[in-house]
């Protein structure tokens, strides 16, 4: 959103689009909304909304693909909102509340608070940001942190003056904080944040919008032109991986850039200030080529998505106060899929991008009398939508999602933070043997897999199958050697070998992939003496994982080993990723050997048989079955992905895979600890 110079121009425009719905829609209904800031007094709406069913949807107009589930009505004014983990936190002018969305069609409030100071009506904070444990709000001229651990009753932690930015968002978990128009704040004792003499923001940057962490440590802003920004090592000196080529006029309101920066497409849209904003150059949502950004700074827009004035029978409204604002992408989303963006007055459309970058709109929800702000998915059918004058809708998709995607996950387990090179991942073909458990005491479960179900806690011989002969290693592990670990491996050529070390956990908190070692072109054991060799970094106690790559003539051989340190005495620990045999079973991995914890992060499954298969995944707690995705016939070479909410989960949890077909069978178990 603009200025709140604008403020008449939107609450106008506001009012004469909530008439027009009224003159062309009937039958009508009181919309039970309350307004209660400035401009609209009273705890109810002033407006007798119009509106009419188009298929099973009651809440306005929308395609048949998309109903209306409920509304939220005490949100009004809201601008926008966070999913982390099971809670969703939504935030208007004057208040936070949080949503338990274990179950999405029927969230359940489960605490709140008022916020000390006020903000402007109708120019609320935008993308409120959250790590689940710190919640960033500015508003009312501070920058507000709150405490948001515990659910049900958050609470302020401390305020900070001059650091009132439009938006406000986490960098580095939450422990620094970028603003939208430059400002840096120190938040590593959020009870203390400190503000920055130091700016993110560079002299040729014309307009500024928002900022993005598209991975930890990487942010990518919205701002003319874009800038990515590598704020890992020196957070109040980032330093600039590429800049777009300036597009004079065009303003940018919002980008994403999918899985982490590794997609192919830039997601990037605009705003403009109405009425008649449609063909203004920056009312539009469109794709932009990513794949050189990181080598050359160059991307080229590959379409672009407009809405213009007509029908609400057609998804279009009479008129827009502004044009374009929020949009979040579908969780199965990998390079192309779907995207639900909100559009004010035109309310929420439902777009699907084509592998080519290729945008085509696929569906529609215009509430009766809103303004619609941002969408969020919860899960793969249901959207929120925060609404200025409606509050919060929450809608299903039931149109085409497709599957989770079918390209092969990435064989890296614990690739260094931020956007990467594409991955070259062996052929299903031509995948590597299994990793051999790790030698040494205590001793890791093997995931070898068996022929037959194996018995509970089984572990088996590891061996290299004939198939696999191509493979980089003939076995990897890690043992304790004086104070520190060896890192050993047998390799089967002389590729020289990657031995990384990626920290997983501290404490209670999954940190994701921190690399703290790295030893490249080794052509022999490492004995590394536990200490971090990366910049800034420190080895702690807590989770990781020994990661091994090395080259082969089908791609790359890439083995791992989860760790644990307590005490500063390392011990391994249960398989979390099997590397693929000649067997039926491809591929099949967790996401991380930890999950849940403070900010309770989910961990994915995904994997991948050789030939067509029936498949059943069991999630065990001890020998009980706590979770089972029921069996499904699976197509052979294409991934498929699973996720495991953490739902307060603590202690080791054993993830079964049984894939069968006519003379074959194959299961084995992996383990992650929730934290």
């Amino acid at each position: 959103m603009f200025s709140p110079s604008s403020f008449r121009s939107r609450a106008t425009w506001a009012l004469a689009a909530v008439v027009a719905f009224a003159v062309t829609a009937a039958p009508s209904f009181a919309h039970p909304g309350h307004l209660t800031h400035a401009g609209f007094p009273g705890e109810t709406s002033p407006f007798t909304v119009a509106s009419r069913a188009v298929g099973p949807n009651m809440g306005g107009f929308s395609s048949p693909n998309v109903e209306f589930v409920k509304n939220f009505p005490r949100h009004t004014d809201s601008a926008g909102a966070r999913k982390v983990g099971n809670f969703f936190y939504i935030t208007t002018e004057r208040d936070l509340t949080i949503y338990d969305v274990s179950k999405p069609a029927d969230p359940v409030e489960v605490g709140s608070l008022i916020l000390p100071d006020p903000g402007m009506p109708v120019f609320t904070e935008e993308d409120p940001d959250t790590n689940g444990r710190i919640l960033l709000v500015s508003n009312g001229g501070d920058l507000s942190v709150i405490d948001v651990s515990d659910k049900k009753a958050p609470k302020l932690l401390s305020t900070l003056a001059n650091a009132d930015d439009h938006t406000v968002s986490c960098v580095l978990d939450c422990t620094w904080v970028y603003g939208s128009e430059g400002t840096i704040v120190d938040l590593r004792d959020p009870k203390k944040p400190v503000l920055s003499k130091s700016m993110w923001k560079t002299p040729d940057i014309a307009s500024f919008h928002d900022v993005t962490e598209v991975s930890p440590g990487i942010v990518l802003t919205s701002t003319q032109p874009l800038k990515l920004l590598d704020a890992r090592a020196d957070p109040e000196r980032p330093t600039v991986l590429a800049t777009t080529p300036k597009q004079p006029g065009r303003f940018v309101h919002a980008n994403l850039w999918p899985r982490g920066g590794k997609d192919d497409f830039l997601l990037v849209g605009g705003e403009a200030l109405g009425p008649g904003c449609s063909e203004a150059v920056s009312a539009s949502f469109s794709t932009w080529d990513a794949r050189t950004l990181l080598e050359t700074g160059a991307t080229k827009q590959i379409d672009e998505f407009r809405l213009r004035p007509g029908l609400v029978t057609e998804g279009r409204a009479p008129e827009s106060s502004y044009c374009v604002h929020w949009f979040d992408e579908h969780p199965y989303y990998e390079n192309g899929g779907l995207v639900a963006i909100s559009w004010y007055e035109h309310g929420t459309h439902f777009l699907k991008i084509g592998k080519d970058g290729k945008i085509t709109e696929v569906g529609y929800f215009l509430g009766g009398g809103g303004q619609a702000s941002a969408a969020y998915w919860i899960d793969e059918r249901t959207v929120y939508v925060a609404d200025y004058l409606r509050g919060l809708d929450v809608l299903r998709f039931t149109g085409e999602i497709g599957s989770p995607p079918a390209p092969p996950a990435p064989e890296g387990g614990g690739d260094p933070p931020g956007p990467q090179p594409p991955s070259s991942s062996p052929p299903p073909s031509q995948t590597p043997p299994p990793t051999q458990a790790p030698q040494g005491q205590p001793q890791a479960q093997s995931s070898q897999v068996q022929t037959q179900a194996p018995a509970p806690g089984a572990q088996s011989a590891t061996s290299t199958p004939p198939c696999a002969r191509r493979s980089g290693f003939r076995s990897a592990n890690v043992s304790r050697r004086r104070g520190g670990l060896s890192l050993a491996f047998d390799r089967t050529s002389a590729e020289p070998v990657s031995v990384d070390v990626f920290q997983q956990s501290v404490g209670r908190r999954v940190v994701g992939e921190r690399l703290v070692a790295r030893f490249s072109g080794r052509s022999d054991d490492v004995i590394w003496d536990g200490k971090a060799n990366r910049p800034g970094r420190k080895v702690t106690d807590g989770y990781y994982i020994v990661r091994y790559r090395a080259s082969t003539a089908s791609g790359t051989d890439t083995r791992r080993i989860a760790l644990r340190r307590v005490a500063g005495r390392w011990t391994t620990r249960p398989s979390f990723s099997r590397s693929a045999g000649c067997d039926l079973l491809q591929h099949f991995k967790l996401e991380r050997p930890v999950f849940g914890g403070l900010s309770e992060r989910a961990v994915g499954i995904t994997y991948r048989v050789e030939r067509q298969a029936q498949v059943t995944v069991d999630v065990l707690r001890g020998s009980q079955v706590i979770k089972r995705f029921g069996a499904r016939d699976v197509e052979a070479n294409r991934t498929y992905r699973l996720r495991l909410d953490a739902q307060g989960r603590r202690g080791d949890y054993r993830v079964r895979i049984d894939a069968r077909r006519a003379g074959e069978r194959v299961t084995s178990d992996l383990v992650s600890r929730g934290l």
